[in-house]
């Protein structure tokens, strides 16, 4: 996962050196903005067919029951072709749809990139098929190793053909490193027990259930990809580049919760399936009190850390090549106020998970309603005192609200919490953030400031990063945060028996 998540931003850097924050990327993202959101919602149908596999393994008929998974996912992959032609059919007032603010040149340009892009979503309901069987087998590594191989597709691509294909190029690169992914993936499925029941027939006896349990789940998944949707609607209104800005921070936002905050959650939900499918209520709270401890653990000191130093973090990674002063200035604002929801996202992915284990997708839907109804509200009022800020300020205040709701129900939906351990662990990580926060400013003032900026940033940066990290460490240790201790005592430990 984290060789997976540094090749992808390596990707993100090439194509900001290359692209910057130009209106042709803004085309682009519009461009591929449903595509791309119809395939990370057929994506998130993992958290369909993983539980779904599980019971149908477990079953005494699973020969039967593995027979209808098939079924179910050839109704998937006829519901995928049928969105593909959609949107190569109606591309144009999807585009404009979607981005008001564009010319019509823009509109018709952005519209043949669409077009284009849709294959994308019938190579997305492979690739998630086959990465559910192997993930349900606890077999993770190829799975993880897929991401790999596109990202060096696409970077290569991207590196060759920018200059004579312009975005082109990205677009090309996308579509083939999705394709090399989905191919690697079906490989290892061929090893898979369902594998041994292919099918073509769509069985009526489960199509109706699975048929309602998908639009449940597609409609879950709609809300990263709304957010990120409603952003481009009003940014297409701005300047040219608070689109692409907007892009280039979700990619810096996104790096740190999907490392930990996904990686945690995707290791975890299968053993959430399990204690579920037993029902063992005691074992289900035990590890999802342990998640949300874990996971705030690892978000709360990064939050801080991505504001405290967001114009740092933006200049280091970015600028350079098309990437200029201006695109630094938009781009790191917007880092520091996403930063405020770091927590709240990472949460969130750690309990879709809970609900998707327990089968409570009605609950997850009625989430989903509160934090887009948050996140619009919010951009509608701030919209005209905060521009581009708006957006980031909605964002992160929906994604805190959801994430608060969702813990909070399933405390009394699926498990009991220990809530006075949680509190108890929060408080803790406050007092350490803040400590952590105070020691970043100091050092950001005493040793970023001094000349040679982006020398002094290549070697400083991450010096002071690590001391601040140190420091907090140390604070954490002291008041007693059990993983820290534990990780201690496993080092000493270790360097006793070496």
């Amino acid at each position: 996962m984290l060789i997976s998540k540094a090749v992808g931003f390596v990707r993100e850097m090439v194509i900001a050196y290359h692209f910057g924050t130009a209106a042709t990327y803004d085309i682009y993202l519009v461009a591929v903005a449903i595509p791309i959101a119809l395939f990370a919602l057929i994506s998130g149908l993992s958290n369909l067919f993983i539980p779904a596999y599980a019971e149908a393994s477990a079953a005494k008929e699973n020969g039967v029951e593995l027979s209808r998974l098939w079924s179910n996912f050839n109704l998937l992959f006829v519901l995928a072709i049928g969105l593909t032609i959609v949107i190569a059919l109606f591309a144009e007032p999807l585009i404009q749809l979607t981005a008001p603010g564009f010319s019509q040149e823009q509109v018709h340009e952005a519209a043949k990139i669409c077009r284009i892009a849709s294959f994308i979503v019938l190579l997305g309901c492979l690739e998630t098929f086959f990465r559910s069987a192997l993930n349900s087998e606890k077999k993770f590594y190829l799975p993880a190793s897929g991401p790999i191989a596109a990202n060096i597709v696409f970077i290569a691509i991207v590196v060759y053909f920018a200059d004579s294909l312009s975005t082109y190029a990205i677009l090309i690169g996308l579509v083939c490193g999705y394709f090399i992914q989905m191919l690697l993936v079906l490989a290892a499925f061929r090893s898979c027990a369902i594998n041994r029941f292919f099918t073509l027939r769509i069985s009526a006896h489960t199509t109706n259930r699975f048929f309602y349990v998908a639009v449940v789940i597609v409609l879950v998944e709609t809300a990263s990809q709304l957010y990120t949707i409603i952003d481009r609607y009003f940014a297409s209104s701005m300047p040219d580049g608070v689109i692409s800005a907007l892009g280039y921070t979700y990619i810096l936002f996104m790096l740190p919760v999907s490392v930990f905050a996904y990686a945690l959650s995707t290791a975890i939900f299968p053993f959430l399936t399990d204690t579920v499918v037993q029902k063992d209520g005691s074992a289900t709270g035990a590890l999802l009190t342990r998640g949300i401890s874990v996971t705030l653990l690892l978000a709360l000191p990064v939050s801080m850390l991505f504001w405290v130093f967001a114009r740092e973090i933006v200049v280091l990674v970015f600028q350079r090549g098309a990437f200029d002063a201006a695109s630094v200035t938009i781009t790191s604002g917007l880092v520091r106020v996403f930063a405020l929801g770091m927590a709240g996202q990472s949460l969130i992915w750690l309990m879709y998970r809970a609900f998707y284990a327990s089968r409570k997708y009605n609950a997850l839907l009625f989430n989903i309603i509160i934090a887009v109804a948050v996140k619009i509200i919010l951009a509608f009022a701030l919209f005209s005192r905060c521009a581009e800020l708006s957006l980031a300020y909605s964002s992160s205040a929906s994604y805190t609200v959801s994430a608060v709701f969702l813990i909070v129900l399933a405390g009394f939906s699926i498990a009991p919490l220990d809530w006075i351990a949680i509190i108890r662990y929060l408080i803790k990580l406050c007092i350490i953030t803040a400590v952590g926060a105070l020691v970043a400013v100091y050092l950001q003032s005493s040793l970023l400031a001094r000349g040679g900026y982006f020398g002094n940033l290549l070697v400083m940066l991450p010096v002071v990063m690590v001391a601040t990290v140190c420091v907090m460490a140390l604070v954490a240790y002291w008041i007693n945060i059990t993983e820290v201790r534990e990780f201690v005592s496993s080092m000493k430990l270790r360097h006793k028996n070496s």
